[in-house]
């Protein structure tokens, strides 16, 4: 029953045009927001981004490259994320 649900979840984000990297982005903007902070921490972003169905492998892709555009700023030993402020 689990696998059928996430087979569901899976066609709803194929089918809205959000690949895994933009879908963990939008993850983690809407937490930021929703917790009024510009921080999210690795564990937290890990944890949410793992109940939607995504692996970590995933999630450090996505830091690697929201990184790479200035959109945040990842600290070096913790993979804590600080959203830039632009």
């Amino acid at each position: 029953m689990q696998m059928s649900k996430y087979s569901l979840y899976s066609d709803d984000r194929q089918r809205s045009g959000l690949d895994a990297i933009s879908d963990i982005y939008s993850i983690l903007r809407d937490e930021a927001a929703r917790t009024s902070s510009m921080d999210v921490r690795y564990a937290h972003a890990l944890n949410l981004i793992s109940r939607k169905g995504y692996s970590e492998a995933q999630l450090k892709e996505c830091l690697e490259e929201y990184a790479s555009l200035n959109v945040w700023q990842i600290h070096p030993s913790t993979f804590d994320i600080h959203f830039i402020d632009a």
